[in-house]
């Protein structure tokens, strides 16, 4: 989904507004928006009928047709390496591609402890290059300990600086954003790399619950099927209920 997508951005705009306002509560300022995309993002530069095109100019220093070239590869629409296109398109110096690059360091079944170290100075240089996905991976490396030393504090840090309280300009966006704070609304209920705060944490928790349900029914109204990439929203519902059940208040 790309464009359909923004057609429900909409229906939760009021709700994404009070939770970036509850996110900058927490003294967040805002972050940089994603310039480049996440992995499987496409655009219409390249097709299937100009693929050996698009691979010339990648070839030839287009870092942005690199990145183009490998999420058509990760998504098996056409052949070749995936990552060999995030190599090129990181040499020359596309920050999606270095951060697409550092998740198929990750996620590749032969991955080895210096694949993940890469990775995650992937993630951090693409972060520092305005990468918004970039950023909410890196917290989760540093919430789980991967290429690095588990630092809950840091990730806590990254979630509420350049995730939670940063504006956002579409769908796959929002839902990072929801997802992230999630994360820290999990962290302040159980003071892990904060101090704990059940208030904050029922306050992130709900508004988290709020967008995915939110955009979940828009969604289903209209038939589409949602790729909500790991977003366990009703998660986020119970986890709320269950805060409330033992007499936290907002």
């Amino acid at each position: 989904m790309q464009l359909s997508r923004r057609s429900s951005f909409g229906t939760v705009l009021y709700i994404l507004g009070l939770l970036l306002v509850s996110c900058a509560d927490a003294g967040a300022p805002s972050g940089a928006a994603n310039p480049g995309g996440a992995v499987g993002k496409t655009t219409g530069e390249c097709s299937d009928d100009n693929i050996p095109a698009c691979d010339a100019r990648c070839k030839s220093g287009d870092g942005h047709v690199c990145m183009i070239l490998g999420n058509y590869r990760m998504l098996g629409k056409i052949p070749g390496d995936a990552r060999e296109a995030f190599e090129l398109g990181c040499q020359f110096k596309n920050v999606t591609s270095c951060e697409n690059l550092g998740t198929v360091l990750v996620t590749s079944p032969t991955s080895t402890p210096t694949d993940k170290t890469r990775a995650f100075q992937l993630q951090q240089d693409a972060c520092d290059g305005g990468s918004f996905n970039a950023c909410y991976n890196l917290a989760n490396y540093h919430l789980g300990g991967i290429g690095t030393r588990p630092d809950p504090a840091r990730a806590a840090a990254l979630l509420q600086s350049r995730i939670c309280g940063t504006k956002v300009n579409d769908f796959d966006d929002m839902i990072i954003a929801t997802k992230g704070c999630k994360i820290l609304g999990e962290l302040y209920a159980t003071g892990t790399g904060v101090e704990q705060d059940l208030h904050r944490a029922l306050k992130l928790l709900k508004l988290a619950c709020e967008v995915g349900t939110s955009t979940a029914k828009e969604f289903k109204e209209k038939g589409v099927q949602v790729e909500w990439n790991g977003f366990n929203y009703l998660k986020a519902c119970n986890d709320a209920q269950r805060l409330e059940s033992e007499g936290v208040q907002e």
